[in-house]
This record gives structure tokens, C-alpha cells and sequence, in this order.
């Protein structure tokens, strides 16, 4: 597995900004375990700069202003151009009491919530003058969640819409920053945000890993169809999805090969009970399944022109091959039989891994129409329409039947509101957008056969 390059750049959704992949969250700079002290602060900040690190995020909040200060003191004293810089509003700090008990290793200061129009305006000034800086490049809005309000969250919601939310947008205007986001823990949240104002980015903390990711696909989705749905049509936003997520989507698949593999020795072991075999059969289907997802993610991000120095391939080598890769992986209550009615010599210029993965794609989606209990038929056939030779891929089930509506939106991942439409669907719409680039087309109709998912590919000569 590659090692990420601290200083490589992205950019920052429609802000232009170029932000290093790796940034340094400055929130343990307000708060340093016993013995260490502002030397411990300067050096680490020091070393993230010599690593490439060119992002520093930090906060009010953290040490009570003590971060700020401690970043803007190393950050001084690096070309300021070189650099971005994030802080947040939504608490103001004010002095604590003469008497009052000083926290361990923050500044003697009390931080209150407050999203209103004017507090945010002093909590940037505040933010300034602690960190020593003459400008912050991003500011973002901060702990709007449960976590923190509870049940005063929608309250706390109106104000800051109202008030913190508009604030922001008049900085970015009159380029005071150059971009605003919302900062929290709660994928939710930054939907909710995402609809009710205009944010550049959200910052969502510790809910898109490799252990949690689910909660932030919608987010992921709604983000890639809200920011290009103006100009893009659903084949491009789903590009845009799969760029945003093929960074986590390659870790992810690394991991859930070592799963599927412990899984696939411990399936094969002898005398375990029928409950834990039957249990292992749901893990090596799940991992399947999302073994499938992040590939497609990956596929997504992809460029569109799939036949690019691509070698002629036989399908029906391909068909076989991504037969006996998920077999191991199916229910055993679930049967895959090839029916190839062609004459050998069904060659197409295209990638074969993409083939592959399309065509498990549409087992996956067979797999679930037949809640795990059936027949799966995989016929490949070659049609000759006029000058063109085709090949066909039909992947062919009688599990649960689709409507008219379902059938005219079978390829189309997201719904109307930005939510995946089911959970093979992202898998068809990639399967789709590799036939359109191949230069072929995928269809589905239902018929006494019962549910025929095809895809339709042009053939080349053998020479």
C-alpha cells in the first residue's frame, strides 16, 4: 500500500483552493499531556511543515485560544502564502473570574455558544488577534450537533442559519476568507447544513473511516449531486461521487480483502457448527458486496474512455472468470450457470477487469432480487446487426420483478432526492456508464425468462 504524500494538493470542491491531502488538526495544541509544553507544540508544527503538511486547522475552543496561539506563533514565521488556515466560530471566550479554577493547561478564559450575526463577526477578529495573523483562509462552523445542544439543537440551528450562516457568506463576498464550512461530528448535521445554506465544504470528524463510512455516503452522494447538479447530468455526477470517495474506496478494498480471505479459510474448516458456517456464508456475501462498492467508486472516478490501449479479450473467458471469482463468496443456496451460445470467437477491445466487475455487478444485483435462493443464468450470445457484430451479456433471474418505474430507473444510482436508489445501484449505474464508454449499451426488460439485466458490446476482429 502506497504511503500518502503529505504535500500532494487537491482541490477544495468549487473554491479553488489547493489544500495538501494531509492536514494538522491543531485541537491537542490546546491541550498537551503532562510534561510537555509549548516546545513539544513548536516542534511537532515543525515537523509537519518539513513533511509537506500545508493545511493547519484550529479552533476557539481548543485549549480556550490556547491552539490559536500556539499555531500562529510557529505559523509566523512561514512564508504566509505557502499555506492554508482554517478556524471556527460559533463560541466566544471571555475572561474567567480572579477566583475561578484555571483548567488544566488552557488559558483562563470561558467559551459560551453563541451563532448570531455580530458573534461571529468578533469571534474571527478574536481568532486574529490570538493567532497573530492578518487573515484566515477557511472558517467554518462549529459543534452545531446534538452531542452539544441536544434537545436546543434546532434553536441553536435557526440562530445560526440566521445569523453565523449569514455572516459567513458576506466574509466569503466581500473575500475576507476565501471559504466557509460546517465542522462536526454528525453526518446528519451536515446535511441538514447542506439544504438550509451555502457551504464550500463540511468537516466531518471521525465519520467517514474504514471501520465508519456508511453514515457519510449520503453525504458523500448528496455533496457530489448538490455541487454540479446546476451544469452536470447523472452520469457526471456520479464521477464527481467517485473521485470524492476512490481515495477511501482503494483502503477500503485492501482491508476487506484480508477479511474475505480469514473468512474464506475459516469457511473451509471442518465440523464448525451449521450456525457459525451459515454466519461466515453472510460475512463472505457482505464483503462481496462491498468489496463490489468500492470498486465501483474507484471505476466511477475513472476516466470514461475505457477501450484505451485495451488488448482484444474473448467475453465469455471474462464471464467465466468473474463466475468463479464471486462463487466462493455466494450462499450456497444461490446457483450460477453459464449458457454460452456463442462460437468462441466473441472478442471485444475493452478492459477486462472493468468487464469483470460489470458483470459481477449485475450477479449482486440478481444475488439480492433473489434474497439469497435461486437461479442466476449468465448467457452470452453474439448478434450480427448490419456491418456490426455484437456481443451480449445476459444476466438472468426470476427473483422479485421490477415495475415500469423500476425498469425506466434501473441504471440510475441516485434518486430525485440525491439518495442511492438501493444497494446494487450503484453497481448498475457503473456497469451502464463502462457499456456507454465501450461504445455498446446495457438495457434490462422482464419477460417469461424473468428479469434480464444485458449488456450490449461491440465485437472486433480476432486479427
Amino acid at each position: 500500500m502506497d504511503l500518502i504524500d503529505p504535500s500532494a494538493a487537491r482541490t477544495l470542491g468549487r473554491t479553488g483552493l489547493r489544500v495538501s491531502q494531509l492536514g494538522f488538526g491543531c485541537s491537542t495544541m490546546g491541550v498537551l499531556r503532562s510534561g510537555e509544553d509549548e516546545a513539544t507544540a513548536t516542534a511537532a508544527l515543525a515537523s509537519a511543515w518539513r513533511s509537506g503538511v500545508r493545511y493547519f486547522d484550529t479552533s476557539p475552543w481548543y485549549g480556550r485560544g490556547l491552539s490559536e496561539h500556539r499555531a500562529g506563533a510557529f505559523l509566523r514565521h512561514v512564508p504566509r502564502a505557502d499555506y492554508l488556515l482554517s478556524s471556527k466560530v460559533g463560541r466566544l471566550l471571555s475572561p474567567l473570574p480572579p477566583d475561578a479554577i484555571l483548567p488544566a493547561d488552557t488559558l483562563a478564559f470561558v467559551a459560551r455558544f453563541d451563532y448570531s450575526y455580530d458573534a461571529t463577526l468578533r469571534s474571527l477578529e478574536h481568532s486574529l488577534q490570538r493567532l497573530g495573523l492578518s487573515r484566515i483562509d477557511m472558517l467554518i462552523l462549529h459543534d452545531l450537533s446534538p452531542r452539544w445542544h441536544g434537545k436546543a439543537l434546532d434553536q441553536q440551528f435557526a440562530i445560526a442559519m440566521d445569523g453565523a450562516q449569514r455572516a459567513l457568506c458576506e466574509l466569503r463576498a466581500q473575500g475576507v476568507v476565501k471559504a466557509i464550512g460546517v465542522g462536526v461530528n454528525d453526518a446528519d448535521v451536515c446535511l441538514r447544513c447542506l439544504y438550509a445554506g451555502d457551504f464550500d465544504f463540511f468537516m466531518l470528524a471521525g465519520r467517514l473511516t474504514l471501520l465508519d463510512h456508511v453514515a457519510a455516503l449520503p453525504l458523500l452522494t448528496a455533496c457530489a449531486q448538490r455541487g454540479l447538479e446546476a451544469s452536470l447530468g447523472a452520469a457526471e455526477r456520479l464521477e464527481s461521487l467517485g473521485l470524492l470517495a476512490s481515495g477511501f474506496a482503494q483502503e477500503l478494498d485492501s482491508v476487506l480483502s484480508v477479511i474475505r480471505a480469514h473468512a474464506s479459510l475459516a469457511n473451509i474448516s471442518t465440523g464448525l457448527p451449521t450456525k457459525a458456517v451459515e454466519s461466515l456464508e453472510v460475512i463472505q456475501l457482505a464483503v462481496a458486496g462491498a468489496k463490489a462498492l468500492s470498486r465501483n467508486l474507484i471505476l466511477l472516478g475513472e476516466g470514461a474512455d475505457v477501450g484505451k490501449e485495451a488488448h482484444a479479450i474473448v467475453v465469455s473467458d471474462v464471464v467465466n472468470d468473474a463466475v468463479r471469482l464471486l462463487a466462493p463468496n455466494l450462499p450456497r443456496t444461490i446457483s450460477v450457470v453459464v449458457k454460452d451460445l456463442t462460437d468462441g470467437r466473441n472478442r471485444v477491445a475493452i478492459d477486462s477487469s472493468r468487464l469483470q466487475q460489470a458483470i459481477l455487478n449485475l450477479l449482486m444485483r440478481s444475488t439480492e432480487a433473489l434474497a439469497n435462493t435461486g437461479l442466476i443464468t449468465l448467457r452470452v450470445t453474439q448478434v450480427v446487426e448490419g456491418a456490426q457484430s455484437w456481443v451480449r451479456v445476459e444476466c438472468i433471474d426470476q427473483g422479485a420483478t421490477l415495475n415500469a418505474d423500476q425498469q425506466q430507473h434501473a441504471f440510475d444510482a441516485l434518486a430525485a432526492d440525491g439518495s442511492l436508489r438501493g444497494r446494487t445501484a450503484m453497481g448498475l449505474a457503473a456497469a451502464k456508464r463502462f457499456a456507454d464508454s465501450a461504445g455498446g449499451q446495457a438495457t434490462v426488460t422482464v419477460g417469461a425468462e424473468g428479469t434480464v439485466f444485458c449488456l450490449s458490446l461491440p465485437t472486433v476482429s480476432e486479427a
